[in-house]
C-alpha cells in the first residue's frame, strides 16, 4: 500500500508538472493587442439582453447602485441553490473557530487536505467551490461592464458565530475574511481599486452591512443562502453576527483585483484535481472490459447498435433492472404525489400538468428529493439504494459502451412519470415530448445551436425504463427536420444511450403511465452532480442506523 501510494503520488506531481508547464490559467494570456481590441469589440457589440437571462435561472437583482448610494454595490438573490450551499458548508466542518468567533476555509487548506487524501466526496465539494467563484465571478463581471475589468484575485469561505469571551469583539467590527477592526480603523486599508462579492451560504440571523461616512449603516441585508453583495473593498461596511451562540453565519468571499495575478493556492488547487482526476481515470480503464464483462455474466445485453439505429452514438441494452427494482421506483415516484399533495394541505390540490402537453401528467423526483424524504422515512432505505445503484449501472454501461477517453459524470438524474389525462382519448397526434436534444437548440433549418438556455455541458444522456403497461409513449430518434427515423418501445430494464446531441422525441402516453428513468452526463467534473455525493452519504447513515438498531434488538433477545 505504501509503494502503491508513493507511486501515485509521483505520478500526481508528474501531472502537475506537465500542467503547470502546458496550461495557461486566468489571468495569463498572450494574444496580441489586436485580439484583445477584436474581444473588446465582440462584447461591446453583444445584444442579448443577459440579465433577463439569469433571471430565467432564478437570479434576480434586489438592489443596484442607485439604491445603495455608492457607484459599484449590487445585492442579489439566486446565485446558489440550497443543496449546494449545503454541500459548500461542508468544508468548514472541524475547522479551528478564532478568539473573534470565526472561520476560515481556504485553497491552501483544500489542497492540503487533498493530497492526504484521495476522497472523492471532499473533491466533488471542492469542484463545486471552483464552479462557484467561477459563476458568481461572471455574473460580477457582467454587471460591472466591459469598462471595467476584473482578474479573480483569491476566494474562501468565512463564517462567524459569538465568540466564547465577548471581551475579544468589544469595539470592534466584523469583516468578511474573519477579521474583528477597532471603529477608527475599519476603512483604513482597504483598496479603492479591488472589488469584493460576499455570498451567503447560511440562512442565519445575521446582517451584511453597508456604512456612510459618518460610520451610520446606510444598508443592512440578511444573509441567506444564494444571495449575493457586491461592492468597491473600499466601501465601509462590517458584518452583523447572529446573537445566539448556536448560529452561524457563513459566506464565500471573492476577491478581485485591477491586476492580472491569481493566487498561488487557487492554481495550485486547480492543478492538484487536474492530476486527480486523470489518475482516477486510468485506474477506471483498467477496469473497463472487466465491467462489461460484469454486466454481461448478470444478463445485460446490448440488443441494438448505432448501425442498427441510424445513428453513430447510439445503443439499447436489455437486462439493467429486475421487475423488483422496477416497480421500487415507480413506487417512490407515486410516494412524491402523496408527499406533494401533502405539503399543499387547506390550498388547491396540484395538478401536475406536463410542461409538454396538456393531455398528460407529469410527476417527477430528483436523487436530492429522494435522499431526503429517504431520511424522513418516507422513502424506504431499499428504494434509496435502488435509486442510487440503477443509477450508477446506467451511467457505468454508457461510459464503457462509447469507450470514452475521459470520465463521464452524473449532471442531473431524474425520475419521472407520464400519465394520460383522458385515457379514452386514443386518437392524440401531440407528443409527449417534442423532438429536441439535450446540450443545444433545435433551430427551424435543422441546425442545433449551442445556446442559452441549452445544457451545453452535457455530453451523453440515457434512459431507463421501468414498465410496458401502457399504450403509446415510444421513445424515437429523429431526423434533424424532425421525422421519425427509428422507434423504440420501452420495457423494464431497458436502458436506451445516446449522445445528447442527437434528436429524440417522445410520442403521446395514450392510456395508462409510463414511467422512466432520465440520466444526463457530462464530461466537465465542474459539473458533477453534487446529489449523488449527498444521497450515497444519507444512505450510509440510514444503514448504519438500521445495523446499529438490529444489533440492540439482537443484544435484547
Amino acid at each position: 500500500d505504501v509503494k502503491e501510494y508513493a507511486n501515485l503520488r509521483k505520478e500526481m506531481q508528474d501531472l502537475m508538472d506537465f500542467l503547470t508547464k502546458n496550461y495557461r490559467w486566468p489571468g495569463e494570456s498572450n494574444a496580441t493587442d489586436e485580439d484583445s481590441h477584436r474581444a473588446e469589440r465582440l462584447y461591446e457589440e453583444e445584444t442579448d439582453d443577459w440579465m433577463t437571462k439569469y433571471e430565467k435561472l432564478g437570479v434576480h437583482v434586489i438592489a443596484k447602485s442607485v439604491d445603495l448610494h455608492r457607484e459599484g454595490r449590487f445585492v442579489t438573490d439566486g446565485m446558489l441553490k440550497d443543496e449546494q450551499c449545503e454541500e459548500l458548508l461542508t468544508l468548514t466542518k472541524d475547522l479551528a473557530v478564532e478568539k473573534v468567533g470565526s472561520q476560515k476555509f481556504d485553497l491552501k487548506i483544500a489542497h492540503q487536505k487533498l493530497e492526504e487524501s484521495l476522497d472523492e466526496g471532499y473533491e466533488v465539494t471542492l469542484r463545486l467551490f471552483f464552479r462557484a467563484t467561477e459563476i458568481v465571478s461572471q455574473y460580477t463581471q457582467r454587471y460591472r461592464g466591459a469598462d471595467h475589468p476584473l482578474y479573480l484575485k483569491n476566494a474562501f469561505i468565512v463564517c462567524w458565530s459569538q465568540p466564547q469571551d465577548a471581551r475579544e469583539v468589544h469595539g470592534c467590527y466584523a469583516r468578511e475574511d474573519g477579521t474583528c477592526v477597532q471603529f477608527d480603523e475599519k476603512c483604513a486599508g482597504l483598496q479603492s481599486d479591488a472589488y469584493t462579492t460576499v455570498t451567503g451560504l447560511s440562512n442565519a440571523d445575521g446582517d451584511f452591512q453597508f456604512l456612510n461616512e459618518w460610520q451610520e449603516v446606510d444598508n443592512s441585508f440578511g444573509v441567506r443562502c444564494g444571495r449575493t453583495v457586491g461592492f468597491n473593498t473600499g466601501d465601509c461596511h462590517t458584518m452583523k453576527v447572529p446573537r445566539k451562540k448556536d448560529h452561524k453565519m457563513c459566506s464565500l468571499v471573492i476577491r478581485f483585483t485591477s491586476d492580472q495575478a491569481v493566487e498561488k493556492e487557487y492554481r495550485d488547487t486547480l492543478a492538484l484535481l487536474h492530476a486527480v482526476d486523470a489518475l482516477r481515470y486510468a485506474r477506471g480503464m483498467k477496469m473497463g472490459n472487466n465491467i462489461l464483462k460484469k454486466f454481461e455474466d448478470e444478463g445485460v445485453k446490448i440488443v441494438k447498435t448505432g448501425e442498427e439505429l441510424m445513428g453513430k452514438q447510439r445503443f439499447v441494452a436489455d437486462g439493467l433492472a429486475s421487475d423488483i427494482q422496477c416497480s421500487t421506483l415507480i413506487n417512490m415516484v407515486q410516494i412524491m404525489g402523496v408527499v406533494a399533495e401533502e405539503s399543499t394541505e387547506g390550498s388547491a390540490k396540484p395538478t401536475f400538468i406536463s410542461p409538454h402537453t396538456e393531455h398528460e401528467k407529469y410527476l417527477g423526483i430528483t436523487i436530492f428529493r429522494a435522499s431526503k424524504l429517504s431520511h424522513r422515512g418516507k422513502i424506504s432505505i431499499f428504494g434509496l439504494r435502488t435509486f442510487l445503484e440503477l443509477s450508477e449501472n446506467s451511467r457505468l454501461l454508457v461510459e464503457k459502451y462509447f469507450n470514452l477517453t475521459k470520465p463521464l459524470y452524473f449532471d442531473y438524474t431524474h425520475l419521472v412519470c407520464r400519465t394520460a389525462v383522458d385515457d379514452s382519448n386514443t386518437n392524440r397526434e401531440d407528443l409527449s415530448h417534442p423532438v429536441h436534444a439535450d446540450n443545444c437548440i433545435l433551430q427551424p433549418d435543422g441546425s442545433c445551436t449551442p445556446d442559452f438556455p441549452a445544457y451545453i455541458h452535457r455530453d451523453y444522456s440515457a434512459v431507463l425504463y421501468l414498465n410496458s403497461d401502457f399504450e403509446g409513449g415510444e421513445f424515437f430518434f429523429a431526423h434533424s427536420n424532425k421525422s421519425e427515423q427509428v422507434s423504440l418501445r420501452p420495457k423494464c430494464g431497458r436502458l436506451v444511450g445516446f449522445h445528447a446531441g442527437e434528436f429524440h422525441g417522445v410520442k403521446a402516453v395514450k392510456s395508462g403511465h409510463r414511467c422512466a428513468l432520465a440520466l444526463w452526463f457530462t464530461l466537465d467534473p465542474g459539473y458533477k452532480e453534487l446529489a449523488h455525493i449527498q444521497a450515497r452519504n444519507i444512505l450510509k447513515q440510514l444503514e448504519d442506523e438500521q445495523k446499529a438498531e438490529e444489533k440492540l434488538v439482537h443484544e435484547d433477545l
